[in-house]
């Protein structure tokens, strides 16, 4: 009889286990799938915003890319064009169906990404003798400055007038 009620016991258990992991990845699948219809919905999105918005006569050789700052499943769209002689980027993000604009930077050199802080870095330079790094990272629907790295030289030329 003891023996019966222990096959009984552990027949519970190892079903309560299966029908508790059973809803647990059924969550992980929701879950994913509804990132999945977000992260669509986003991509349609900016297409649209950039067609309506970002037009190649107002920002000459503009271009975009994706790319997930936060980690968070739901890419960014950072969009590069020229300003000047150096380039100019506008960064967005997608949040309860509206693209939102975290950042517009001109005079930039590049745009760089650091995965692991889920930061991105852009570069800014006033010539070889001055420039600059700096650090954004994501905080809800905006971009808030973590770091600035400067590297400037001691040089004392003067410029020659001609």
């Amino acid at each position: 009889m003891k023996k019966t009620l222990k096959k009984i016991a552990v027949l519970l258990i190892v079903l309560i286990l299966a029908v508790e992991l059973t809803a647990v990845s059924q969550e992980v699948n929701v879950s994913a799938a509804s990132t999945k219809t977000v992260k669509n919905k986003a991509k349609k999105a900016y297409k649209s915003y950039a067609r309506r918005y970002l037009s190649s006569s107002s920002y000459p050789y503009g271009s975009s890319k994706l790319y997930d700052i936060n980690r968070d499943g739901i890419p960014e769209m950072l969009f590069n064009y020229m300003a000047g002689v150096r380039s100019g980027y506008k960064i967005y993000t997608y949040k309860k169906g509206k693209v939102i604009k975290m950042l517009d930077a001109t005079g930039a050199g590049g745009i760089y990404r650091n995965a692991q802080k889920k930061q991105i870095y852009i570069s800014f330079s006033n010539g070889a003798a001055n420039s600059w790094f700096t650090c954004y990272k994501m905080k809800g629907k905006k971009l808030v400055k973590v770091r600035k790295y400067r590297s400037s030289s001691g040089f004392k030329g003067t410029l020659i007038k001609f």
